[in-house]
């Protein structure tokens, strides 16, 4: 073969490869979690995961009447619990249940694995639990889980 056509021929390599050099994306993952009640952002001061002290949620959207945190999933598990600490205090434990679902998808060059959060096979009263508090309206989306809680 001749030596200017070799980079010709990669090139034509490459470009029948696709999409094979671009990584598989997984959306986001997580759970939104609304504190209700009157001056909530006193109540929840954060968040933590249990088992991990590290892992702390960031607080987004502050209202008059409630206060958001977005927080991880542990998605090796069906459920994740979460200790919420007020300032004086632990104030109450949240378990929140969910079903994983992966999707394979093969191509010709790459096989990915697709993982989405779907409700748990039990009662949509027990999707999420609080030992204090009381949860309420609980919503699964392709990529996250929204609920409200009311110390």
């Amino acid at each position: 073969m001749n030596k200017p056509l070799l980079p010709i021929a990669f090139l034509f390599v490459l470009l029948g490869l696709g999409n094979c050099f671009s990584p598989a994306i997984q959306p986001y993952t997580g759970v939104r979690v609304r504190v209700r009640g009157s001056n909530p952002e006193r109540v929840v001061e954060r968040f933590y995961a249990v088992g991990r002290d590290s892992a702390r949620a960031a607080r987004v959207s502050p209202t008059a009447d409630s206060t958001a945190f977005e927080l991880l999933l542990n998605l090796a598990a069906d459920s994740t619990a979460y200790v919420l600490v007020s300032p004086t205090r632990v104030l109450d434990t949240l378990t929140i249940f969910y079903r994983r679902q992966a999707a394979f998808n093969a191509s010709s060059c790459r096989r990915d694995y697709y993982l989405t959060i779907v409700p748990p096979d039990r009662p949509a009263t027990d999707y999420a639990r609080a030992a204090r508090g009381t949860v309420e309206n609980v919503q699964f989306s392709r990529s996250s889980i929204t609920l409200d809680y009311r110390p």
